[in-house]
């Protein structure tokens, strides 16, 4: 994150904000006694990027893990601060909620943010490795992207930033498409961990699953749906099917 932050000019900064609360009930009853918290890095204005961390333990162990993370955030950023009252927590997860309605209306004039490769995982430890390849990928095709999602599971979601207009923006999406696939193929990950493959990603599944496995989605459809009525073209490729039929992104309106 920093390497690319310098790379690019930018300056890191952070305020951090932690939530203290017991467990739910269900937790007490099974005997096991702690408490959560939430870390905001890199909010203040005009950071290069916002990460959340959760963590989870023992009252003890939590200030411990946050007085972690506290030193990190002075390390690598700015020092942070800490806040445990419910509207301020609100407000900052407010903030990862309200992401894409977000992007959309600041992606900018004639850019259009777009979700085609919104999706991907990687085993959380390779994590670093895709988002280096997601970089020189973006970079070598001309296009910027905005990039959130959940770090800890390894769930990654890319809007790239789209001049539709542009009349090789369409070659130029298939491409990333296809590099992306590779990436997320050669690192173990898989196209989608929470959005479904859809059309858009089935024609592309044989590039990131393994023969016996695509065969055996095609034996399931064969069993349930011998005549293909049931959404054809999902998980199930038809012939010659096209990823990006119908591909056709425009701005969308979002309220406030």
């Amino acid at each position: 994150l920093r390497k690319r932050a310098e790379k690019k000019g930018k300056q890191l900064s952070s305020v951090a904000a932690a939530k203290v609360e017991e467990l739910t009930p269900k937790d007490e009853k099974s005997g096991k006694k702690g408490i959560f918290a939430v870390i905001v890095a890199a909010l203040a204005g005009g950071a290069f990027a916002l990460v959340l961390i959760e963590v989870d333990g023992s009252p003890a162990q939590v200030e411990d893990r946050l007085d972690t993370l506290r030193a990190l955030g002075r390390r690598v950023f700015r020092p942070g601060v800490t806040a445990s009252d419910p509207t301020s927590i609100e407000r900052l997860w407010s903030i990862r909620r309200g992401a894409s309605p977000t992007i959309a209306r600041k992606a900018g004039s004639g850019l259009i943010s777009t979700q085609f490769i919104e999706d991907c995982v990687v085993p959380p430890a390779r994590l670093h490795g895709y988002l280096e390849g997601l970089e020189e990928i973006l970079e070598a095709t001309n296009f910027d992207a905005i990039v959130f999602g959940h770090a800890g599971d390894g769930n990654v979601h890319v809007n790239p930033l789209l001049d539709v207009e542009a009349g090789d923006c369409i070659e130029r999406v298939r491409r990333v498409l296809g590099e992306v696939t590779d990436l997320v193929s050669s690192l173990d990950g898989t196209l989608s961990g929470e959005h479904g493959d859809g059309r858009l990603r089935t024609p592309l599944l044989s590039r990131v699953w393994a023969p016996h496995l695509t065969r055996a989605f095609e034996q399931v459809k064969e069993r349930v749906d011998p005549r293909s009525i049931l959404n054809p073209g999902v998980i199930c490729p038809l012939p010659g099917q096209d990823p990006l039929e119908g591909f056709s992104p425009r701005q969308r309106v979002h309220p406030g």
